[in-house]
């Protein structure tokens, strides 16, 4: 059996983007997420189609598979979920950070709600969440993340 992640985002702004994230049918919140600005993509300078996706800016909706990576983390190596599939960028990672700035592209996770641009506790909510997504990898499963924006 696999496992299915839902982030849905509520607020966006220049400095930062900010989520909800829930665990397979659960209909109560698991954790915050913050990630940097959303960008549908479009390059505005231009104004033509052409990507403008990079570490600046949020992951793009749609359903990714989550896939373990060990994130070089401080002195040490962090487990965290890496998304397979985002478009014209690499290593994008589900990790702990505090701030937008913390963030290359990547999803931050926390238990307290993001006011600021700032969200607490990320750790906690990190540690909490793997050891919900372990399980299934150690078994053999997939575990997905689907996003979508609500704003």
């Amino acid at each position: 059996m696999n496992l299915n992640l839902s982030l849905n985002r509520y607020a966006t702004n220049v400095f930062s983007t900010y989520g909800e994230l829930f665990v397979g049918a659960d209909t109560h919140r698991f954790c915050y997420t913050l990630e940097r600005p959303w960008s549908d993509g479009i390059n505005r300078r231009d104004n033509k189609s052409t990507p403008e996706i990079n570490e600046s800016t949020a992951v793009l909706t749609g359903t990714y598979e989550l896939i373990s990576h060990n994130l070089h983390w401080g002195d040490g190596i962090l487990l965290v979920p890496m998304l397979v599939g985002t478009i014209n960028r690499d290593g994008i990672c589900v990790h702990p950070a505090n701030n937008p700035s913390q963030l290359l592209g990547c999803i931050a996770t926390g238990t307290m709600k993001p006011v600021n641009n700032y969200m607490g506790d990320s750790v906690t909510a990190h540690r909490k969440l793997m050891a919900i997504i372990q399980p299934y990898w150690n078994n053999g499963n997939k575990v997905y993340l689907t996003i979508h924006n609500n704003f």
